[in-house]
C-alpha cells in the first residue's frame, strides 16, 4: 500500500478486518470481510463504498503490520450471552 493511497476501508484508521474481531463478530467475516471499530459503535461493513466519504474517515497511523488493526483487549464490547439455565448446566456446575 502507499502512503498516498486515499480514503478507503483499507487505509481509514478505524477499520479493522472482520476476521480479527473477536467472537461474535468474527462470524461474518466470509461475507462482511470489513468492520468498523471507532469511538461511536461498532459496525460489521456489508460494503465498503460508503468508507470515502464517510465523515469518521480518518488515515491509518501505521501503513505497515498488522499489529495496529487488531483492537486491544477490551477494546471491543462483546456481547452479553444469552442466560443458561439449562438442567444439563445446572448439574455440571452442582458437581464441581
Amino acid at each position: 500500500m502507499s502512503h498516498d493511497a486515499g480514503p478507503s476501508a483499507h487505509t481509514c484508521h478505524w477499520s479493522v478486518p472482520t476476521l480479527l474481531m473477536p467472537w461474535p463478530y468474527w462470524m461474518s467475516a466470509a461475507d462482511k470481510p470489513w468492520s468498523c471499530w471507532n469511538p461511536r459503535a461498532i459496525f460489521i461493513l456489508s460494503s465498503t463504498e460508503g468508507c470515502p466519504h464517510c465523515p469518521m474517515w480518518t488515515p491509518r497511523q501505521v501503513v505497515h503490520g498488522h499489529e495496529q488493526a487488531i483492537p486491544p483487549a477490551g477494546a471491543v464490547p462483546l456481547p452479553e450471552p444469552p442466560p443458561v439455565n439449562t438442567p444439563a448446566r445446572r448439574t455440571a456446575t452442582a458437581r464441581r
